[in-house]
């Protein structure tokens, strides 16, 4: 009798550890069906600037631009003692003073100091102009041409000449026109005799047709007077019609 129940005792713990090992299976089961859940992704902490509104993503950034608004410029040029605001601008400025051109072009092997520059000029090569004025249709390949060029079209002429009150809208355009005012001209014409205040008037005038054209003629001209017994010092008039005839 004692066997006996002894191995009823057996029978009934064998089953009840089948039992609690199916229900571990089972919990098993379930937590494997069930799907794990997706940690919540951090939001940003944003810094924003007080006195303009902007906003960056950390403190470091908000530091920086807060030096546009105090003009603090923490970075000193050792060659030249030039102020910046960024590290990075003195990084490219230093680049003037030791002649390093780490940035170089593709297509003409053209090198540079700065990347900005170098992806302006590349432009060259590609034909590309995003920049399109909507008054004149004209495109540019950098924004500071672009912001240049809209200039002329604004009616806001800031720049004026201290000697004939004549105003402009480029502080280049200003510069340019104070050298009519000059009395030395220091651009020769040697074929002419004819000088000139700035660089690009003798250039204009050495692919005019008064240049190439005229002057020979003018010599010609003489030349048949002198021979026609006129007096020396006589001017012969002399017009476009002479040349097209």
């Amino acid at each position: 009798m004692e066997e006996e129940s002894e191995s009823e005792e057996q029978s009934e713990w064998e089953e009840e550890n089948e039992e609690v090992s199916e229900a571990e299976e089972e919990s098993e089961e379930e937590l494997n069906k069930t799907p794990s859940k997706k940690k919540a992704p951090q939001k940003r902490k944003w810094c924003s600037c007080r006195q303009c509104g902007r906003s960056f993503t950390c403190k470091r950034s908000l530091q920086e631009h807060m030096r546009i608004h105090t003009g603090e410029t923490p970075f000193s040029c050792s060659h030249c003692g030039k102020l910046f605001k960024y590290k990075g601008s003195l990084t490219d400025h230093i680049r003037i003073h030791t002649g390093e051109k780490p940035f170089k072009c593709t297509h003409c092997e053209r090198r540079f100091t700065h990347r900005t520059s170098l992806s302006g000029h590349l432009k060259i090569h590609s034909g590309e102009k995003p920049f399109t004025c909507q008054q004149c249709g004209r495109s540019f390949r950098l924004k500071i041409y672009y912001n240049t060029h809209m200039k002329t079209h604004s009616d806001v002429k800031p720049f004026i000449c201290l000697q004939c009150g004549k105003c402009f809208s480029l502080a280049a355009a200003l510069k340019s026109h104070e050298l009519v005012h000059r009395e030395v001209k220091r651009f020769h014409c040697a074929p002419c005799g004819r000088s000139f205040n700035q660089i690009r008037c003798l250039n204009r005038h050495l692919k005019s047709f008064i240049h190439n054209k005229y002057r020979p003629l003018e010599k010609l001209m003489q030349s048949i007077s002198s021979d026609h017994g006129l007096p020396s010092g006589v001017n012969v008039a002399f017009t476009k019609t002479h040349f097209m005839q």
